[in-house]
């Protein structure tokens, strides 16, 4: 249950216990439980595997996760390749969190050794869930450090799909990371996505180049829809909640018009947790917006 108050959000839930995972995704069966140990054993790494008791101002702390937070040291909670195997995307998540708000964190010897063989359980996680950590953590100011170990555990070309080199490792670790899209900062609060399409506005429709060979049309517009989702599995229908067009003049490669629209699902009106990170759509954005057939008109 999410409580706002303030402009504040405050998620309360209750004492949990997971059952098996089947999938490799999420537990089969989620029971209430009565123990806080058991529902902290539930978490991926210890410094994700702690509470605070408000009123008795006492801090629990069954794993050590306060130790690791203080020497900057990354840890699963139990055993480390159990933990990988129940949800592939903990392997993301912690790469993502060897970049502290600190300093860099470093895995202990177990959660390395299970990182090394990871890439094979990314293969039943859906590439939305995986974009969405990967760009977390090339958000991070210390990404090209990041980038190297995936590469070095053979993890990162399983998610870019793309050969990986040594040269272009170099490369990376030279950039100025100030300098580069994913880095870029507005004096506003940003979604990592919000600041990629932002900075490809920057490059294409204030910078833009005419084609090097002779384009068969005039002009072209280009469309990026984006869709309700939801990671799990039989999520149905998909309903268009943005419709972006940009249309362009294929001579000089100029933009001559622009047009967007949200769009308010029916099926689905209220867009999940999994949608609103993904594409960086707020809910009032969907609410004030018309319907498909309205946009198309």
């Amino acid at each position: 249950v999410t409580i706002r108050k303030g402009g504040i959000s405050v998620e309360a839930t209750t004492l949990r216990a997971d059952g098996s995972y089947g999938d490799g995704r999420r537990p089969e069966t989620v029971t209430f439980g009565r123990s806080l140990k058991e529902d902290l054993l539930r978490r991926d790494f210890t410094i994700n595997a702690m509470a605070v008791d408000v009123g008795r101002r006492k801090l629990f702390d069954p794993w050590g996760g306060q130790h690791d937070v203080k020497h900057n040291i990354l840890r699963a909670v139990g055993d480390a390749k159990q933990r990988l195997k129940e949800d592939g995307l903990r392997a993301m998540r912690a790469y993502r969190f060897m970049d502290g708000k600190c300093g860099q964190r470093h895995a202990d010897e177990s959660l390395r050794e299970a990182l090394r063989g990871s890439s094979r359980l990314l293969a039943r996680v859906s590439k939305e869930r995986i974009w969405v950590e990967f760009s977390k953590i090339l958000a991070g100011p210390r990404a090209p450090l990041v980038v190297r170990r995936m590469a070095e555990d053979e993890v990162l070309g399983s998610v870019t799909l793309l050969p990986v080199s040594a040269r272009g490792l170099r490369a990376l670790e030279c950039l100025q990371c100030e300098d580069l899209p994913l880095w870029q900062r507005s004096n506003q609060t940003q979604s990592s996505q919000q600041v990629v399409r932002e900075a490809y506005k920057e490059d294409v429709l204030v910078n833009p180049k005419p084609p090097k060979q002779k384009q068969p049309f005039s002009h072209y517009a280009f469309i990026d829809f984006e869709a309700t989702c939801d990671d799990r599995r039989g999520f149905s229908p998909s309903e268009i909640i943005e419709f972006p067009v940009v249309l362009v003049e294929s001579a000089s490669g100029k933009v001559i018009g622009e047009f967007h629209s949200y769009v308010r699902p029916r099926v689905h009106p209220l867009l999940t947790d999994f949608c609103r990170e993904l594409t960086g759509i707020k809910q009032q954005d969907v609410d004030a917006a018309p319907e498909f057939t309205e946009v198309l008109d």
